[in-house]
């Protein structure tokens, strides 16, 4: 009797390690982030670049500030109005950066890139 539930006891144990063995090897890892060192706490500024346009928003203490360019007599370009931006709505787009990940991708067939907007004649360009 004494043999069988050492049997019992040493075969339940070999299941358990198979079982843990087993499902160490077939966790796949997350999706990974595009931008994994990106925090919205160091985010000082944002520029946009649409064609010919350029906007800027900047931070300054908490709040943040659209700072659009204003043209120059000579044809360049300053980015001197300054208006205040909705903060939480600038922070809230910085939190759905951070969450992008590799996974969200829309298509990576070039030819698509016209319907979803992302060739660069209907690009938007962030830095």
């Amino acid at each position: 009797m004494k043999k069988l539930a050492v049997l019992t006891a040493v075969l339940a144990v070999m299941v358990g390690i198979i079982f843990i063995v087993n499902l160490l090897q077939n966790r796949k890892p997350g999706p990974a982030f595009f931008f994994p060192a990106f925090s919205p706490a160091s985010c000082a500024k944002i520029l946009f670049i649409e064609r010919e346009d350029t906007s800027l928003l900047v931070r300054r203490g908490n709040a943040w500030h659209a700072v659009l360019p204003r043209e120059r007599t000579s044809g360049s370009r300053d980015f001197l109005d300054d208006y205040p931006a909705d903060s939480a709505a600038v922070q809230k787009a910085l939190e759905k950066i951070r969450g992008l990940k590799k996974e969200n991708l829309a298509s990576q067939n070039p030819q698509k890139q016209a319907e979803f907007e992302v060739d660069t004649a209907a690009a938007l360009f962030m830095e």
